[in-house]
């Protein structure tokens, strides 16, 4: 009894088949009609209210842009971790054992700060010159024969052509 039960409900649920091609064709109609008035509703709700129009495209902003970040955060991340894989294998191969990718990197960014520790100081070795020039003769000032004596006391190069000088390549003999 609970069989007959149950093929009269899937019987009810689904409707009764089309007997003839008119028949199946305004079905489809009918079913499309529905379904296209329902997405049609939901259009014009959405575009009936700035409010709604604006959360609705903020979220699908917001959606795609977590998205996006996820996505090149794991594509990045396989596409490092294979890098590795090759740089590691291939020093191996080649008899390199101790060098790997993750030390080269560190060794990188070692160097690299270093190089900003240094370039750090001579900047503020130059504050401090442009400070004491500045102290010392204040904008406008004449150097005067202090100038000229600081120009004399310099060790010229003879393979660097004098500034002065309008023909470099020419001999003065």
């Amino acid at each position: 009894m609970g069989k007959k039960n149950k093929k009269r409900k899937e019987a009810a649920d689904t409707p009764p088949e089309p007997e003839t091609l008119e028949d199946r064709v305004k079905a489809i109609h009918s079913q499309l009609t529905n379904k296209i008035s329902t997405e049609a509703n939901g259009l014009l709700e959405i575009l009936g209210s700035r409010r709604r129009l604006m959360s609705v495209n903020f979220l699908a902003g917001l959606a795609r842009g977590v998205g996006f970040f996820l996505g090149v955060t794991l594509i990045g991340a396989l596409v490092l971790a294979m890098i590795a894989f090759f740089f590691n294998t291939a020093a191996e191969r080649l008899g390199y054992k101790d060098i790997t990718l993750e030390g080269a990197v560190r060794s990188a960014v070692a160097k690299f700060s270093q190089i900003q520790d240094i370039v750090g100081e001579a900047k503020a070795e130059l504050e401090d010159a442009q400070d004491a020039h500045s102290g010392a003769n204040p904008p406008g000032a004449s150097t005067g024969a202090a100038g000229a004596q600081t120009a004399q006391d310099e060790p010229t190069d003879p393979a660097v052509p004098d500034a002065a000088d309008p023909d470099p390549g020419e001999d003065d003999n």
